[in-house]
């Protein structure tokens, strides 16, 4: 089974697009120096490296063997993807499973609903109260801060969620061929 069976995107249908829609979906930037590779070599790595978190040793230990073929100027840059997921998940949201996204969702959905029902929410029209917030709030120095503090919490989970939409959209979205 080719590897690029198991990405949950609709690549495109040339290998040089394949290359720069992973390198895009990643935020690789030295493209050029991956169409040095054989085409086919740099599809592959570009995936295993998508799919890194869920590989077993021998597909690290491919991942491995493949970055010694790479032009060292883009090396870092290829590791980098590789172990973002595993300090915040959320930084490399393509590094999801679509269940493990669409459960994420779910638990953001429900904390932006309780929050939205507190009273709890963020958008660009209120950010003008937040000037107003602070002499609003209770308790002095440390209720303003609190305050502040809640409300950025559920604007991120909101930015998040908005986040995770987009990436369920764009594995929705079929490949230009």
């Amino acid at each position: 089974m080719r590897v690029e069976m198991e990405l949950p995107y609709d690549l495109p249908c040339t290998t040089r697009g394949q290359i720069d829609y992973l390198a895009d979906l990643m935020g690789i930037k030295q493209k050029i120096h991956l169409h040095a590779l054989p085409p086919d070599i740099a599809v592959e790595l570009l995936t295993l490296i998508v799919l890194y978190r869920h590989l077993d040793r021998a597909g690290v230990r491919r991942v491995e063997t493949l970055l010694q073929r790479v032009d060292p100027r883009v090396l870092n840059e290829l590791q980098r993807p590789m172990w973002i997921p595993s300090v915040q998940r959320s930084w490399g949201m393509w590094s999801l499973t679509t269940h493990e996204l669409l459960e994420r969702k779910r638990v953001l959905s429900t904390f932006n609903a309780v929050a939205g029902f507190l009273g709890i929410s963020v958008s660009i029209s209120r950010a003008r109260d937040w000037r107003t917030l602070g002499a609003q709030s209770a308790g002095g120095g440390a209720g303003k801060a609190a305050t502040l503090m809640i409300i950025g919490f559920a604007g991120l989970q909101q930015l998040e969620e908005r986040n995770i939409d987009a990436e369920i959209m764009r594995r929705l979205q079929p490949a230009e061929c």
